[in-house]
């Protein structure tokens, strides 16, 4: 029997990279899986054959509650919700970058995380039970609004995991994953724009030399989480290799 058979689960940002591997993966351990992203075309392409796609807009409230509801309403619960879904679009020094554009890194990454969340995580406490896992990043300089983002991502998962447990609610876990340095659309961008090359040429350097770590392998980790993870490890992050703190 796959570990994670009857699991409900719902990857945010799963029309590609390391979103779409995180799916697959679930889906083979069992779960029925449900991949969602702005581009219902893409996700289809990238998980289609394997899961089942909803089209959402993480910046936008009504979508994400909408989308949420009528996963919960189709399946029954949503046991495990992974939050993939970022954005790293600003790539210039606080000095001169663009404000609008800075912030909208930060609106999908912590605005987003915090609307499926926020929906979510009621649907896990009336059920009894449920899995968050959170996705953190690097701290490069000139991309400052990713950098800052990702910080408050950490910070909200453990300080979710200290409220649950100040509620007494030792049935949902939260979790933190970073997957390393992946290939995927976002690092090409920036190993290919020029606030990139100037502010962190070592991601291009580190993708042409091949130091990166495969979808994969972040992929398989979670999947080994969701099954060894207690709540004791509420708060807590882990990589492709292990627990990391």
């Amino acid at each position: 029997m796959a570990q994670l058979d009857g699991q409900i689960a719902v990857v945010t940002g799963a029309s590609g990279g390391i979103g779409a591997a995180i799916a697959k993966a679930l889906a083979d351990a069992g779960a029925t899986v449900w991949g969602v992203a702005r581009d219902e075309g893409k996700l289809k392409e990238a998980i289609g054959d394997t899961c089942k796609v909803r089209s959402v807009d993480l910046t936008d409230q009504a979508s994400v509650e909408k989308t949420f509801t009528a996963i919960r309403e189709e399946e029954g619960r949503i046991d495990i919700l992974f939050n993939n879904a970022g954005r790293f679009h600003s790539l210039a020094g606080v000095h001169e970058c663009d404000v609008d554009d800075w912030w909208m890194d930060m609106t999908v990454n912590v605005k987003g995380i915090l609307m499926s969340c926020r929906t979510v995580l009621p649907m896990m406490m009336e059920a009894g039970t449920g899995t968050i896992i959170n996705m953190n990043g690097g701290r490069p300089i000139g991309g400052t609004a990713y950098a800052s983002s990702k910080a408050a991502v950490v910070q909200m998962t453990e300080l979710m995991a200290k409220e649950l447990e100040h509620l007494g609610r030792s049935d949902i876990r939260v979790l933190l994953a970073n997957p390393g340095l992946v290939m995927t659309e976002m690092t090409e961008y920036q190993r290919d724009t020029p606030g990139g090359q100037f502010w962190i040429p070592g991601v291009g350097e580190a993708l042409k030399a091949g130091n990166t770590r495969k979808p994969e392998e972040i992929a398989a980790m979670t999947v080994r989480m969701l099954g060894e993870a207690t709540v004791s490890d509420n708060g807590r992050m882990f990589d492709p290799d292990g627990w990391v703190a």
